[in-house]
């Protein structure tokens, strides 16, 4: 029995990816890649679902209090598009915080070189964790989501997002 059932978990597993050390260079300034327009495209991968994609767009402005508030259009396949609107703004030179439309918590983050790295829980009870990586060109992040649900990884998403001229 133990066996069935250590094997139906690997079954079940998620493909997924370790976060990336963050490096020295380019220095990521998430307030100033996300103002303007941008736009996301990934793969969402769920336990025992097929993977999908979704595609993001969004447009950030400043607050006027040193944040920028983000406003979503969410493509999933399949699914309505989902608006949403974060709000970040930084805490210290190495910390952010926020909010988002959808979330049960505060979004809390730190920032270390070229990597964003965000932690929050939604209202249906899933935990995020994204790490961002900016990318030599500046115009370029890499999106790496884990999502857990009861401290287990159920899905992860995958999402390369650009900064619009």
């Amino acid at each position: 029995m133990r066996k069935l059932c250590a094997a139906l978990l690997l079954a079940c597993a998620v493909p997924g990816h370790a976060a990336e050390p963050a490096k020295p260079q380019p220095q990521f300034d998430p307030l100033e890649f996300f103002t303007g327009e941008t736009r996301g495209q990934g793969t969402v991968k769920i336990i025992m679902k097929p993977a999908y994609t979704v595609r993001v767009e969004t447009r950030g402005t400043p607050d006027g209090k040193g944040g920028a508030t983000l406003d979503q259009k969410v493509h999933e396949a399949g699914k309505p598009v989902r608006v949403r609107r974060w709000v970040l703004y930084p805490t210290s030179k190495a910390t952010f915080a926020g909010t988002l439309t959808d979330a049960a918590t505060p979004i809390k983050g730190d920032l270390s070189g070229n990597r964003l790295h965000l932690k929050y829980r939604m209202k249906d009870g899933l935990a995020f964790e994204q790490w961002m990586y900016l990318q030599p060109d500046r115009k370029t992040v890499l999106n790496r989501m884990t999502v857990r649900r009861w401290g287990i990884v159920v899905a992860h998403i995958n999402e390369t997002t650009r900064k619009l001229p």
